[in-house]
């Protein structure tokens, strides 16, 4: 069997699917056996191994990595590779553009990990449409490695859902920044926690969201372990006010 660039993308896609490993191996014979291969300078036989050998090796970590779990599906990986097959799909990519495919390859089993500490968020009441569509952006930074991205994001889902509560409870409130050194968004679950809509410990959660968010914002960056755990407050925060525990 013999197989061209984006045939390699294809069988590795295939074997995710169905669950099976991939024999590295005789990817790598079937390649060395490609006319083109002959032909190729000793740099782009380089690369092509390393680029073969990454793809085959990230599939078959991440297959090891979910085993034990249900909590995602195969396709994920299968996902982020499709994405990169359009800049294969040319006659001959550029070195550079290899380059750029083997550096991406080697991120997909860290978002997949990232991706597997996740479980669906389930809420009573549903969020509006923004809110929704902020959130999954910001545990999509999240999985790509974008922190601060992440975290920058999770704070302003905080704000919206507070507003959204209050307004769904006909509370009314002005912000005047002028009077208020500490920004609307502690104002906010200020607000929320003297109307009894959230208790002590979501208020201290909130309010760790918001630090997080807010060093991210004005200060410094932030690592893997500050973004996760601001994701983790904001969830609570989230269930708090859109699933609240009956009295």
């Amino acid at each position: 069997m013999l197989f061209n660039s984006n045939d390699i993308l294809n069988l590795i896609k295939w074997h995710i699917d169905r669950d099976r490993n991939i024999d590295t191996e005789y990817l790598i014979e079937n390649m060395e056996d490609l006319e083109e291969y002959d032909e190729a300078s000793d740099e782009d036989k380089a690369l092509w191994h390393k680029f073969v050998t990454i793809s085959s090796d990230t599939a078959n970590k991440y297959l090891e990595a979910i085993s034990d779990t249900n909590t995602v599906s195969t396709r994920f990986i299968a996902e982020r590779i499709n994405l990169l097959e359009n800049i294969l799909s040319s006659d001959k990519a550029s070195l550079l553009e290899q380059f750029l495919i083997i550096n991406k390859l080697k991120c997909i089993k860290e978002m997949a990990e990232r991706y597997l500490l996740f479980s669906p968020i389930e809420l009573k009441t549903k969020p509006g449409k923004k809110i929704g569509s902020y959130y999954q952006q910001c545990i999509n930074c999240y999985i790509e490695g974008l922190y601060d991205a992440s975290a920058i994001l999770a704070r302003s889902v905080l704000q919206f859902s507070f507003e959204e509560i209050l307004k769904y409870k006909r509370i009314t409130y002005i912000y005047d920044s002028r009077k208020d050194k500490y920004g609307i968004i502690k104002n906010l679950i200020d607000l929320s926690y003297n109307a009894n809509i959230i208790s002590d410990e979501l208020k201290e959660k909130a309010a760790k969201v918001l630090s997080i968010g807010n060093k991210s914002t004005h200060k410094t960056q932030i690592n893997g372990s500050e973004a996760l755990l601001q994701l983790e407050m904001l969830k609570d925060v989230l269930c708090g006010l859109y699933s609240p525990a009956k009295p």
